[in-house]
């Protein structure tokens, strides 16, 4: 099934393809920002690990997300598409360690 408002990302138009590759960026960016907190400084998703296993399944979200929204525009190389996979699951199963253990 098809995911909301996805094309053939050869069906795109140039400038479709930049708006869409702005909007990632500003997505990555935002996801990246640093929060200031006294001397530390934690991204989105080390202040949303704080919160038990809600947080962590809002992480993992928001990166499955990112790579919908990136797959479904542009064309992805298979091992770029299974680099960032494993990188999400990567990032849920440390997660959840503290839970299982």
């Amino acid at each position: 099934m098809p995911s909301r408002g996805s094309r053939d990302p050869q069906s795109l138009t140039a400038s479709e393809k930049k708006k869409e590759l702005y909007n990632l960026y500003r997505r990555a960016r935002h996801l990246d920002r640093k929060w200031s907190i006294g001397c530390h400084k934690p991204d989105e998703f080390t202040l949303l690990a704080i919160i038990p296993f809600v947080g962590d399944f809002m992480s993992t979200t928001l990166a499955v997300g990112y790579l919908r929204q990136a797959h479904s525009t542009f064309d992805l190389s298979d091992d770029l598409e299974k680099k960032m996979i494993r990188n999400i699951v990567v990032n849920f199963v440390i997660s959840i360690i503290p839970y299982v253990g």
